[in-house]
């Protein structure tokens, strides 16, 4: 699998949202979409924080939405691993 190394998150995502796509921080916000509703576009490129402190407010702002994965009980986060899995699941092209 090909990949990349950035040192600066901003300047990726700069690049991803010229090269088209829209960029998705999984994260819970006052104004994030609940997942299961959203129907995501063919070029969506996942972000996910650290387990604990989440996505840095500086990078929320620089994505285009923030997706939300619904969770009941009293817990208000998954493992990012977790999340990662149910976030992209739910954004898979089918055709």
């Amino acid at each position: 699998m090909k990949w990349d190394y950035h040192k600066e998150v901003l300047d990726v995502i700069a690049h991803l949202k010229k090269q088209g796509w829209v960029v998705a921080a999984v994260e819970q916000t006052d104004d994030s979409k609940e997942l299961p509703s959203y129907h995501p576009p063919q070029k969506i490129a996942l972000l996910l924080g650290r387990e604990v402190e989440g996505v840095e407010k500086e990078v929320l702002t620089a994505c285009d939405i923030a997706l939300e994965i619904p969770m009941f009980g009293k817990k208000e986060s998954y493992n990012v691993v977790q999340a990662a899995a149910m976030a992209l699941y739910h954004c898979r092209f089918t055709d």
